[in-house]
């Protein structure tokens, strides 16, 4: 993009919507101890990043890149070791925690248990997903322990494997307390306020499709992930976001998978979503430092 468009984007990306802004959260997405570029959710097919933000795909090498571009207040991290069940890559993330100590991460690591390994690190905030319990019961358990709620979350068995749904009758979405609460966790172990991450793959929810029912029982900041979205560059998906604010209209609602630039940023604004997950439109340069500074 020239300096002309960049300025015409700057000047032009929000005429008519008012002040209100989007937050982006840039995406590091960690597996095998590097950043892969992440699309459609394919994992299995991930390579190393390549970036003109950063000479390799460090970690921190991408980050600083990242915040060069732009000074971001919080980074989202995908754990994918920890997510497809193998171990957490926790020394990686918690020397990005102590690099850079008022940039808050928000961590997908899979499933959240009392043993949390990042509990002494106040600016990492646990992330939610759907994907990761496979029972409405254990979902609901982990964010209440994580809202500061007496209980634990249940470890969930590794034979209830996600789905689309839980797999329960329809009493289960009916917002009662769950039935699975464990032993409660002393006051210093309790971390949160948890993101809840909403995972969508196609139509489907990928986890307990009870939790749409009960949008009461949501965190305030919540994303909608659109697995099939990411790192494809076709756009947000507007429709489903726009049924998620309807549902849930006094949640910060967050937008992950097919941002590309400033239009889609003004489109998520008129939803009134509050921010936005991006990793490839960063690096592209199609979202443009001009964007960054109008909607942040």
């Amino acid at each position: 993009m020239t300096q002309a468009e960049d300025q015409a984007e700057d000047q032009g990306a929000g005429q008519g919507l008012g002040d209100q802004g989007v937050e982006i959260l840039p995406v590091l997405d960690l597996q095998g101890g590097l950043i892969v570029h992440a699309r459609r959710g394919q994992r299995t097919a991930y390579r190393p990043l390549v970036t003109p933000l950063a000479t390799s795909a460090e970690p921190a090498a991408v980050l600083a890149g990242l915040l060069a571009l732009y000074p971001f207040r919080t980074v989202y991290i995908a754990d994918l070791d920890a997510l497809a069940g193998h171990p957490a890559q926790v020394a990686q993330i918690a020397a990005l925690a102590a690099h850079y100590p008022t940039c808050e991460i928000w961590l997908d690591a899979g499933q959240w248990t009392s043993d949390w390994p990042y509990r002494q690190s106040p600016r990492i905030v646990p992330v939610v997903g759907t994907e990761s319990h496979p029972t409405l019961e254990g979902l609901l358990a982990c964010l209440a322990a994580l809202s500061g709620e007496p209980g634990e979350p249940p470890r969930e068995q590794p034979g209830d494997s996600p789905g689309r749904s839980s797999g329960r009758s329809p009493g289960d979405a009916s917002g009662d307390p769950p039935r699975e609460s464990a032993r409660g966790l002393p006051r210093e172990r309790r971390m949160g306020p948890p993101v809840l991450s909403l995972d969508f793959r196609g139509e489907d929810l990928v986890g307990p499709a009870g939790i749409l029912a009960v949008p009461q029982r949501w965190p305030r900041q919540v994303i909608a992930m659109t697995l099939a979205r990411v790192g494809a560059e076709v756009g947000p998906d507007l429709e489903r976001l726009q049924q998620l604010r309807t549902l849930a209209p006094a949640v910060d609602l967050y937008a992950a998978g097919g941002v590309r630039d400033g239009a889609d940023l003004a489109a998520l604004a008129k939803l009134g979503v509050r921010g936005g997950l991006v990793a490839t439109a960063l690096h592209s340069g199609t979202l443009t430092p001009a964007a960054l500074r109008r909607w942040m």
